[in-house]
């Protein structure tokens, strides 16, 4: 029996630290990621759209994702014009 509860207990810090090690997906990065991809393939206009939609959405306005956000927000409306 203890035998039993001793595996029982070892199989579930197992299984809790394999969960943990699982990575975590940050949207905003991917979202922003995506919107750089764009402005690199020299497409203002969707990347000044995506770029102001990333904008919304951040919490955090004195992160760097928020200041390279305005940045290239800013870089592809000097494109445009």
């Amino acid at each position: 029996m203890r035998i039993l509860l001793i595996v029982l207990a070892f199989g579930v810090n197992i299984h809790q630290k394999i969960i943990a090690q699982e990575p975590e997906v940050d949207l905003q990065m991917q979202h922003y990621q995506t919107a750089l991809q764009i402005y690199k393939a020299n497409s203002y206009a969707r990347a000044y759209e995506s770029f102001s939609r990333l904008q919304s959405e951040i919490k955090d306005v004195n992160s760097l994702v928020a200041i390279n956000t305005r940045y290239y927000k800013s870089r592809s409306a000097m494109q445009l014009y």
